[in-house]
């Protein structure tokens, strides 16, 4: 079953994002599957019931993947490189991260929070290079 958002294109156009609910049994994960066609790459695995909220953003140069995962203490903000590896941790933890949208500068970031009243926020300088 696939998982919260939509499909989202790398902006270089090599790949989407795509989430899958239960997949394998008990965990959730989030794939990079390539335009070109060839084997989707599992970039993020998350233990239910830890899960993806919908919203997740390409850094502007294709090279990481932002995401947000949430849990029963909040929301946090992390990125994992596009080609594979560890997941990073951001400062940014929130009750919700939604609709996460990343400026062609990669310097700002957008997304929805709250709960229940859902609020707009914007951050300058937050992602670094």
């Amino acid at each position: 079953m696939l998982g919260p958002g939509g499909d989202v294109l790398a902006p270089d156009g090599s790949a989407y994002l795509v989430a899958v609910r239960n997949s394998p049994k008990g965990s959730n994960s989030l794939l990079a599957v390539p335009v070109a066609g060839g084997q989707p790459r599992t970039l993020v695995r998350l233990k239910q019931p830890e899960h993806f909220l919908a919203g997740f953003a390409w850094s502007p140069d294709s090279r990481y993947v932002y995401f947000p995962r949430t849990d029963n203490s909040g929301t946090d903000l992390l990125r994992v490189p596009a080609s594979g590896g560890p997941v990073e941790s951001t400062p940014l933890h929130m009750p919700t991260i939604r609709n996460l949208s990343i400026h062609p500068d990669g310097k700002r970031i957008a997304f929805q929070s709250g709960d229940p009243d859902w609020e707009l926020w914007a951050l300058d300088g937050f992602l670094s290079q």
